[in-house]
């Protein structure tokens, strides 16, 4: 995974294996430094301030904060069900986190000491869909109130998740293959 950071000024790389972070300058090319991850470097996304960068380690079941400014950890989160595909809500304060592991959506409260909550992406306004699937890739709504991710499994689906009731409360079916376009911002989704 790559990402740039707020002002542009830095490329994060995640390496499955070895397990590392490399930070690039984005002007010239050039790698500032790599870290070293031994629980493994999936899924990143930074803070909207831009001082962290978050990255996922699908192997472990963990989130590795790590400081943008000293390129350090500074914290690490646990986080079960395989963390891969991470995005911070507009205000900053959120981060939303598939967990195919547990067919399921993370809710994570940024604040120390970080807060996991679990929302089943299988249950429709508290009712089973019928069928299996997992989340992959998010996208926040602009005013943070719902996390919209993509599902794949037996039947893809795209799904909207209120934020503060944290349920699945609008699900679309997939016609055929589902495109990954949440993360290119391609999805939109009517208020009603």
């Amino acid at each position: 995974m790559l990402a740039l950071a707020p002002d542009a000024s830095t490329v994060y790389v995640s390496h499955v294996k070895p397990g590392r972070l490399s930070i690039i300058d984005a002007a010239s090319g050039v790698v500032r430094s790599s870290l070293s991850l031994p629980d493994g470097a999936e899924g990143l996304a930074i803070a909207p301030d831009g001082g962290s960068v978050w990255v996922a380690s699908h192997q472990a079941s963990r989130i590795s904060v790590v400081s943008a400014e000293k390129g350090t950890v500074t914290r690490s989160i646990v986080c079960p069900g395989m963390p891969f595909r991470m995005k911070f809500s507009p205000d900053g304060v959120m981060l939303a986190v598939s967990c195919p592991g547990a067919g399921a959506l993370a809710l994570i409260s940024v604040a120390s000491p970080a807060q996991v909550e679990f929302v089943d992406t299988n249950l429709l306004n508290g009712e089973p869909i019928g069928v299996q699937h997992v989340p992959t890739s998010l996208a926040f709504s602009r005013d943070g109130a719902r996390v919209f991710a993509v599902c794949s499994g037996q039947e893809g689906s795209v799904v909207a998740i209120d934020v503060a009731s944290r349920a699945l409360t609008k699900r679309v079916k997939s016609t055929g293959p589902i495109a990954d376009a949440l993360t290119a911002g391609l999805i939109l989704w009517s208020a009603d």
